[in-house]
């Protein structure tokens, strides 16, 4: 009875080990294989949301000393459009271009084609 026992205890120990190691491969090492890779490039059917612009941080062009001429700091534009899936439970901002901007109009559904944070287009 003593051996039986001895042997379900190794298979047991050789089970918990071998879930571990896999855990970690998966966990670490093919993260770090991945890690440059960017995701993949989903294709998803949506509805837009909302629309809304914002101004980044001011570039200062400066006059360097020249006290002669006013220069005002340009603040460029950054368009935001909000995506929700048609079900209504998954919203995501992108940045996008203002041309995108400006073919994209609140309500419209098409395919939202995207790659991790950073918008690709948008087929109407």
């Amino acid at each position: 009875m003593n051996v039986l026992k001895n042997i379900l205890y190794i298979a047991v120990l050789a089970a918990v080990t071998a879930a571990v190691i896999y855990t970690v491969y998966h966990l670490v090492i093919r993260r770090e294989e991945h890690a440059g890779n960017p995701g993949a490039v989903r294709r998803v059917k949506v509805r837009v949301s909302s629309k809304r612009t914002g101004h980044e941080a001011p570039v200062d062009e400066g006059n360097h000393g020249d006290f002669t001429t006013l220069t005002l700091p340009i603040v460029p534009t950054a368009y935001y459009v909000t995506f929700e899936t048609l079900t209504g439970h998954k919203k995501k901002e992108f940045r996008v271009s203002g041309k995108a901007y400006g073919f994209i109009t609140e309500q419209e559904t098409g395919t939202l084609i995207y790659q991790e944070d950073e918008f690709i287009d948008f087929l109407h």
